[in-house]
């Protein structure tokens, strides 16, 4: 199995940290009876979505991956490095998928206070 970089490894930590984080929040959010309270929690858990949005942007920006280390002929080495790149956008589009769940866990609490205010 291929090695992620120094890197890619560091950056992928840094986002399921940001995801375990906003899942707390949004954890708190449905456990507190205070509405003022919710609403704190949602305007903190809004902000950490926003910065994992913003950290999945830079890391998939063109060049902000490690250039091949691999000779043109080499192409067992080649072939690690798209197993590699295969990996590595798997887990990035399974932390999309986790952040678009917060996004409409989001909604939802939106919603469920915005109907509870009317009563």
């Amino acid at each position: 199995m291929p090695h992620m970089s120094a890197h890619d490894t560091q950056q992928m930590q840094q986002m399921q940290t940001q995801m375990a984080a906003m899942q707390a929040l949004m954890t708190q959010m449905h456990n507190t009876q205070d509405p003022a309270e919710h609403q704190r929690l949602m305007r903190e858990h809004l902000q950490s979505m926003q910065q994992g949005m913003m950290m999945m942007g830079r890391m998939m920006m063109p060049g902000t991956g490690a250039p091949s280390q691999c000779a043109e002929s080499d192409e067992q080495c080649r072939l690690r490095e798209m197993q590699m790149h295969s990996m590595m956008l798997e887990q990035r589009l399974s932390m999309m998928q986790q952040m678009m769940a917060q996004m409409m866990g989001q909604l939802q609490a939106q919603q469920e206070q915005g109907g509870s205010a009317k009563k």
